[in-house]
């Protein structure tokens, strides 16, 4: 591929790269509905995160390679649903009335793991890192604190922010405290620029061969 053509190429590529890296990053501040199987899921609430959490859903990644069952598939799509609330009584009611669609629960499973892995692959979702340690015990408390003392929400409000944007919020707050801008990582770009750098590397090593 000629320079001149190359860089064509990367210009093009780029433009669209840092259009999807855009479009990425202002999901995770709408309030977006997806459906699965019928059922309305709403995004993964600090609230909702800690309930999943207790039940120890294979869904969150945290429960080793452990296979989701059928209640662990009723009890996602319940505590993701839109009008969920703690407590016995609306759980069994929300099995009652689904009771028929839960037959088909392998299928459920199915679309819940691959909305998790778009949902992360989008960033409206945290990823994580198997790599790094885990989240201290109190990380919701400095969480709340955190939201509470600087932008002076309720524990309510702050328990119902979608997990990715009180991250988001977090990050920015850390950044303007410290007043050290943190360092910012577009996937798409980075990666289209990451393969042009490489193009390059390989033309000058065929010239200078």
């Amino acid at each position: 591929m000629l320079a001149e053509e190359l860089h064509r190429k990367y210009r093009a590529d780029l433009a669209k790269a840092k259009d999807k890296d855009r479009r990425e990053a202002a999901l995770v501040f709408l309030d977006v509905i997806v459906e699965v199987g019928g059922f309305e899921v709403c995004a993964l609430t600090i609230r909702r995160y800690l309930a999943l959490d207790y039940l120890k859903s294979p869904f969150l990644g945290g429960s080793g390679d452990r296979m989701p069952t059928k209640e662990d598939v009723i009890a996602f799509l319940w505590i993701m649903n839109p009008k969920f609330k703690m407590g016995k009584k609306a759980a069994r009611w929300f099995y009652l009335k689904n009771w028929f669609s839960f037959l088909f629960w392998q299928g459920l499973a199915m679309k819940i793991a691959e909305l998790i892995v778009k949902a992360m692959d989008t960033g409206t979702l945290p990823a994580g890192d198997k790599n790094a340690p885990d989240p201290a015990a109190d990380w919701v408390a400095t969480i709340v604190d955190g939201a509470a003392s600087q932008y002076s929400w309720s524990e309510k409000e702050i328990f119902d922010l979608p997990l990715a944007r009180a991250m988001a919020y977090m990050k920015a707050l850390g950044s303007r405290l410290s007043g050290e801008k943190s360092p910012e990582f577009s996937k798409h770009s980075d990666k289209v620029r990451h393969w042009y750098l490489a193009q390059i590397n390989k033309a000058q090593a065929e010239k200078e061969g």
